[in-house]
């Protein structure tokens, strides 16, 4: 009887060892699996935050690009409107020119008739008095 007991308790051990073995193996699959699942999560959140940064690049991009177009835009209306201040002035300068060369005329023609006038009078003036001497 102390055999069989003792080819019992080989054979449970046997069955242990293997029983654990069968464990060990299974729990290695499982870390296995757990690993590849966080090396695959990890490369996953990798490809997300790079496609995520590389839209932000993107857009930072295009809002430096409009950006820039308002700067240039600003200036050339600031640019624009400063052309335009200047011709108005030079085109009211050249009117008052025009204005003070046809005053000018006016007046130099104004002066010409009363000086003929002038003349016009003493000489019929003169005349009269000199035919009023005569009588």
């Amino acid at each position: 009887m102390r055999s069989a007991i003792k080819i019992q308790v080989l054979y449970r051990g046997y069955k242990a060892r293997v029983e654990v073995k069968k464990m060990t193996s299974q729990r290695e699959m499982i870390e296995m699996q757990i690993r590849s699942s966080i090396m695959l999560q990890s490369a996953i959140r990798g490809f997300l935050v790079r496609r995520d940064l590389q839209r932000m690049s993107e857009a930072a991009v295009k809002i430096q690009e409009h950006f820039r177009s308002y700067l240039i835009m600003r200036h050339h209306r600031q640019n624009f409107l400063h052309i335009r201040q200047q011709t108005v002035l030079i085109q009211s300068r050249f009117r008052g020119y025009l204005a003070r060369e046809e005053l000018s005329r006016q007046r130099d023609a104004a002066t010409k008739v009363q000086a003929a006038l002038r003349g016009y009078l003493t000489r019929s003036n003169i005349k009269l008095q000199h035919q009023s001497a005569l009588m």
